[in-house]
């Protein structure tokens, strides 16, 4: 408050034409002492207070506010517990961040160099804190680990590119800051480069104090040298530098103090470590940024009166953001920013009211959500507006931070934003009033023909983003009315997973030449040859319609890579499979991932599902009328896993009329067992096993019979009847899990997913849909 006539107040000696904080004046005097003083309202606003000073040192130096805090000098009295004030205008702190590590492989630390982290625990579903000197993608790190633990060499030099300084006579001038400064509201920050234009700008004691000229000669135009900005210590097992340009030319070895003002090469020289091979440890992370939060009270003297308090008043607030920006190669250039807030404060009744949104149905990748806007009621503040907002995670929902603007009419949703978070706000002068927040919910369901489509072919329904929470499900409909064939369809799609930006025929991230992929984005690496995808077949295909028996090459044939997704063929049948020129005409050439419930047929002279490979085949039987090759095995022509303990064929059959084939796991029928119903029921393993598995007695082994008793018609007593007791039938008895990762019937049902297989959303409880709540025992 601004004292407008000197006298004693308050049992205080108040100045006329000066500040005083509001503590020690307002909120302590009369209504008469109050009619002495007037809110100043730039009393706070630093870069206009007429009492403040461009000082380069001392107490009112730039940067250095601690008048605003009291009768104090230094930083050290501000933080002082006895005497100090808590407010703490101008104490530097930390804006808090996590970062969470992105690299392509694990950054090992070294034994003996753990960190506490936090990583995500897939059979938990929740995220833990850990201990460890490996560094996982995905792994997060607190601000203080990142900074503190993680060696960086590089962070304390910025880059000089010296094809960017000066053009002189035989070379080049670079204009350099030294040491951080400020003229008027632009902060300059150490190691910063300027422009020449911007260099005779700026006063000449400025020039002088903060600037270093370094020159460089013609020849060395195309390089980057490397100032330090930062003064540091080579630590132990650090790496010795030697500076090569400007006024020091000094070698530092472990334990020296390297100054601001050295310059460093790129690249090694001698014994001196060049700044591409300086430590840095800090590379390949992502910095999610965490809401500051600051808390201040504001003193209401008890004689205030409502008039007082209705007035509004604005505090203006500069923060001073410093900060550094890494590239993609880890060159790091100094930033500094101001940032000025100003804070209205009025006492009128609040801000508008939101009335709570419902959660909205689930919908089908690439539909719309049926949001409704809610009520909003007005407050003091007139309402200009609203909208939607989407956020990814919780946290961000609940604190209002990381959305992005969200139409529900108009965007619309995909399989990996299932989970994310939708709010309604209201928009007035005092900001953003946002509703609560509710989950979205997108079934994993993907047509193949519409990803494939035209209208999609710019994301493919993002089958391929990182951030799915289960792998992408792919159903193959009948397409016959479009004159699609979804085998086509699904060869193109694996096709179109092997390009990438250097692939002959991609131009900036498209296919360039003609043919069936011209004009479709590029799929991201991690749906490669199929990985991280499921396929589901929906309806029989008939490959040799409707253009008479095409040739067909098999999928991932030739130099092209294993097929690695999982086929479901849910008991349907591939047929007409008619072998191109030098092919087997099997299905794939080479397998490894897993193929369960199909039929193959047609003249193939391969194993039919499969040609090679290390990938497991299960619940499936092919016929072919061509002859197979010498040595080839029926089903899985030439199974190539080396682990002998891993069965590649499991409950797979043949007809005894393809003798040609050699023996192997798949298992001989019958021609008859194919029509007169022996193998469907063989086909059905998972229920066969299943049944068998639960009435298993507890002392029994797992070669016994158990009985079961039954009813006939007509007869008086119930008759007696065995179980199969073979647990080869499927992967469930067959196979460790825990070794192998196969587990068909566990992985598939245990998501619900399979409720949206006909392409709908069902509008009653599937009946095959089961929950209980399972009591967790010992982990």
């Amino acid at each position: 408050y601004y004292c407008t006539s000197e006298g004693l107040y308050g049992g205080n000696y108040y100045v006329k034409n000066k500040n005083y904080r509001g503590l020690e004046a307002w909120s302590s005097l009369t209504d008469a002492d109050h009619d002495k003083f007037i809110f100043n309202y730039d009393a706070l606003d630093l870069l206009i207070d007429p009492n403040y000073t461009n000082a380069q040192s001392g107490a009112n130096s730039e940067g250095h506010k601690y008048k605003y805090d009291g009768k104090y000098t230094s930083e050290e009295q501000v933080k002082d517990n006895t005497t100090g004030n808590k407010a703490g205008y101008s104490i530097a702190q930390s804006v808090d961040y996590t970062a969470s590590y992105n690299g392509d492989s694990d950054m090992n630390l070294g034994k003996g160099n753990d960190i506490t982290l936090t990583r995500y625990n897939s059979t938990t579903g929740k995220y833990e804190t850990v201990t460890d000197s490996i560094i996982k993608k995905d792994d997060e790190l607190s601000r203080e680990v990142f900074e503190e633990e993680l060696a960086n060499e590089q962070r304390h030099y910025a880059p000089v590119v010296v094809k960017n300084g000066r053009e002189t006579e035989g070379g080049y001038t670079v204009y350099v800051v030294n040491a951080a400064f400020q003229v008027g509201s632009t902060p300059y920050a150490a190691g910063e480069t300027i422009s020449y234009e911007t260099y005779l700008s700026l006063p000449s004691t400025e020039q002088s104090t903060y600037i270093t000229q370094l020159s460089f000669t013609t020849a060395e135009k195309e390089l980057v040298y490397y100032y330090c900005r930062d003064p540091y210590t080579i630590a132990t097992g650090g790496h010795p530098v030697q500076s090569v340009k400007g006024s020091n030319n000094n070698a530092y070895g472990v334990g020296g103090n390297v100054p601001v003002g050295a310059v460093i090469s790129s690249s090694n020289s001698g014994n001196y470590t060049g700044y591409t091979n300086l430590a840095n440890q800090q590379k390949n992370f992502t910095i999610h940024g965490i809401s500051p939060t600051e808390t201040s009270t504001l003193y209401v003297s008890r004689e205030s009166d409502i008039y007082d308090l209705s007035k509004e008043k604005i505090i203006t607030v500069i923060y001073q953001y410093d900060y550094d920006e890494t590239d993609g190669s880890g060159n790091v250039t100094p930033i500094s920013e101001r940032h000025v807030v100003n804070i209205h404060l009025s006492f009128k009744s609040g801000v508008p009211t939101v009335a709570n949104i419902d959660e909205p149905e689930i919908i089908l990748p690439g539909d719309f959500t049926s949001m409704r806007e809610p009520a909003v009621t007005p407050g003091a503040y007139e309402v200009l507006g609203g909208g939607w907002e989407l956020f990814e995670r919780e946290r961000d929902a609940e604190s209002h931070t990381n959305g992005i603007d969200y139409d529900p009419m108009n965007d619309p949703l995909y399989w990996y934003q299932d989970g994310y978070y939708v709010a309604y706000y209201a928009k007035s002068y005092a900001g953003r009033t946002y509703s609560n927040y509710v989950p979205v919910k997108v079934a994993n369901y993907h047509d193949l023909a519409e990803v494939m489509s035209d209208e999609n072919k710019a994301h493919h329904m993002y089958i391929d983003n990182k951030n799915v929470k289960r792998y992408s499900k792919i159903y193959i409909n009948d397409y016959s009315s479009s004159k699609k064939n979804g085998l086509d369809l699904f060869k193109n799609l694996y096709d179109l997973s092997l390009l990438t930006s250097t692939s002959d025929g991609v131009s900036d991230g498209k296919v360039t030449t003609a043919g069936a992929l011209k004009d479709h984005a590029l799929l991201d690496s991690r749906v490669k040859a199929g990985q991280n995808l499921q396929f589901y077949l929906r309806t029989d295909i008939d490959h040799s319609a409707p253009s008479g028996s095409p040739a067909w090459t098999p999928i991932a044939s030739g130099s092209n890579p294993c097929f690695n997704g999982t086929f479901h063929g849910d008991g349907h049948t591939i047929s007409g499979l008619k072998p191109a020129e030098g092919t087997t005409g099997s299905l794939f050439g080479k397998l490894c991932g897993s193929v369960y419930n199909l039929g193959v047929t047609g003249s193939f002279t391969g194993g039919g599902v499969a040609d090679s490979g290390d990938g497991y085949v299960e619940s499936c039987w092919v016929k072919t009328t061509g002859t197979p090759g010498e040595g080839v095995k029926a089903v899985f022509g030439n199974p190539t896993a080396t682990d002998g303990g891993y069965h590649q064929t499991v409950n797979c059959y043949y007809p005894e009329s393809n003798s040609g084939y050699t023996a192997g796991e798949a298992i001989r029928k019958p021609d008859l067992a194919f029509y007169n119903g022996e193998l469907a029921y063989d086909l059905n393993n998972f229920y066969l096993y299943k049944r068998y598995s639960d009435h298993t007695a507890l002392s029994g082994s797992a070669t016994e019979y158990v009985e079961y008793n039954y009813w006939e018609p007509g007869k008086d007593t119930p008759q007696t009847g065995k179980y199969g007791s073979n647990p080869a039938y499927c992967s469930s008895g067959y196979i460790d899990k825990d070794k192998y990762g196969i587990a068909y019937v566990e992985d598939r049902f245990d998501d619900g997913d399979f409720r949206y297989a006909g392409g709908e959303i069902p509008a009653d409880e599937d009946e095959r849909y089961w929950e209980a709540e399972v009591e967790d025992k010992d982990g």
